[in-house]
């Protein structure tokens, strides 16, 4: 068929402006990525102590306006290394935009252990982040911060026996004696949870604790000296 000069000019830029159109389709369409962000934390302690156990979880948000599907991990930086908290391996994995989900420890742990290999003594700052093999994907990093305590500290009793200080009964009920064996006096005293929290604390302390309004369950309980020697060790509320 026979078109006029100016119809098929017409035609013509029909198709160039098709073209242009579903590029910038195509150009959108790649900027419609997913973006992945740790929005909170959950149990996470203030003062952590290794070799104790924490309930840690992650909870992981796409902000993105895209579904993203795929592999990925979240890392843990601290001032001393780096580790893996969580690792999905799963190709098929789908969160959609402004879905969430809470992340707990991989490798079927039931809770999360501070190492010292990657955290050290005292204040460390921490940071969250999740990570893909997907260049394209948005990440965001989170900032929190532990009071770190090396398993060294922790006892099961033979730090009571070095210290020359007798702690009894554990479990216990209401009350703690302290024993010194050795003419050592207990200086100061300080309990927390399993999270960190401080529970108790006696810069004066004496020959007992008595703590009747304390819940059940496992605690903290770090005494420190008079000649500034420290013991850390666990202790059970009946």
């Amino acid at each position: 068929m026979f078109y006029p000069f100016n119809e098929e000019r017409n035609i013509a830029m029909k198709r160039h402006l098709l073209v242009i159109l579903f590029l910038m389709s195509a150009i959108g369409a790649q900027a419609q990525n997913a973006h992945l962000r740790i929005v909170s934390l959950i149990n996470f302690p203030d003062t952590a102590y290794e070799g104790v156990s924490y309930p840690v979880q992650f909870v992981l948000k796409n902000v993105g306006p895209a579904a993203f599907q795929g592999p990925f991990q979240v890392i843990l930086q601290a001032d001393s290394g780096t580790e893996i908290f969580y690792f999905n391996q799963s190709p098929n994995f789908i969160l959609l935009p402004n879905d969430t989900m809470i992340l707990s420890p991989g490798n079927g742990a039931l809770g999360y252990y501070f190492s010292s290999s990657v955290y050290k003594t005292g204040n460390d700052v921490v940071v969250v982040w999740p990570y893909s093999t997907q260049m394209s994907v948005g990440i965001d990093t989170l900032y929190t911060a532990v009071y770190f305590i090396p398993t060294g500290t922790v006892s099961n009793g033979q730090e009571l026996i070095k210290s020359g200080l007798s702690i009894f009964p554990n479990p216990f009920n209401d009350v703690i004696y302290l024993k010194p064996a050795d003419g050592t006096m207990v200086e100061s005293v300080r309990i927390t949870d399993l999270f960190g929290r401080e529970i108790y604390r006696n810069e004066n302390a004496t020959d007992l604790i008595n703590l009747p309004e304390m819940q059940s369950g496992l605690y903290i309980l770090e005494l420190e000296t008079a000649d500034n020697r420290k013991v850390v060790l666990k202790i059970l509320k009946q």
